[in-house]
């Protein structure tokens, strides 16, 4: 593979049904702020599995979301509840 695409393969039937509300949630998340955000463009058939292209920043630890703006914050908490 070319490390282009990332593709996640849930191991249980519970964490499928919590892919699908992910999917959901970052579609919300992704319109809303700054940073880069998964954008699924390969989705299995019941959240079975979801496939998005590489992002080129690094995951949002701690370190990373006090550093982001107080706008950004409360998008992102206003869309994750």
């Amino acid at each position: 593979m070319d490390n282009k695409i990332v593709f996640r393969f849930p191991r249980s039937k519970s964490i499928a049904m919590q892919l699908a509300g992910e999917i959901k949630l970052m579609s919300a998340i992704s319109k809303k702020v700054k940073v880069g955000v998964p954008v699924y463009k390969i989705i299995g058939r019941s959240s079975t599995y979801v496939g998005y292209s590489r992002l080129p920043e690094k995951e949002l630890i701690p370190a990373r979301f006090n550093k982001m703006s107080v706008a950004d914050k409360n998008i992102f908490f206003r869309v994750t509840r």
